[in-house]
């Protein structure tokens, strides 16, 4: 080391409480001088003359939020029917899933049944068994389709203006 590397770190040995002291108050007045500024500050208005700005609430405005608030109660389940159906049957208890697949075997049957009346132009004969049908397969989207077709098809043999209401 040269000699005047060495006297630089002698001062600074001596002086370290000194030096140490200095660097504590810059902080400190660091500090004092963003607080007095955060006091002084016109944050949150609209202009330096200390009107209230008007912000928006963009959560309340969301189209998400009935969703998400929707999502936060209890489920139930009568509010999922598919889920209700998986609870309802056991999978482990096969006399269960072979009477569920014999129902829905004979839904689906009366579903064909029913189409084929309604080309023939029977609805009244129809309805009954797409009723029975969507009891029972109330997840097949064509059953519904095919019971809202009817209830807007007039009625044979009744004037135009009268419609079929839903059940």
């Amino acid at each position: 080391m040269s000699e005047k590397s060495a006297q630089t770190k002698k001062k600074l040995a001596k002086n370290a409480d000194k030096i140490t002291i200095g660097i504590l108050a810059l902080i400190f007045a660091g500090l004092l001088f963003a607080w007095w500024q955060e006091q002084n500050s016109a944050l949150g208005s609209a202009d330096a003359t200390g009107k209230e700005a008007l912000f928006t609430d963009q959560l309340a405005e969301s189209p998400s939020l009935e969703l998400l608030q929707n999502m936060s109660g209890t489920p139930t389940l009568e509010s999922a029917p598919d889920i209700k159906r998986v609870a309802d049957l056991n999978m482990f208890d096969f006399s269960t899933l072979q009477a569920e697949a014999a129902l829905e075997t004979q839904a689906q049957a009366q579903v064909a049944q029913a189409r084929t009346l309604i080309d023939q132009g029977k609805i009244e004969e129809a309805r009954p068994l797409l009723e029975a049908a969507a009891s029972v397969v109330s997840y097949n989207p064509e059953v519904k389709t095919m019971l809202d077709e009817i209830t807007t098809k007039p009625v044979a043999g009744a004037s135009p203006d009268l419609m079929m209401q839903p059940m």
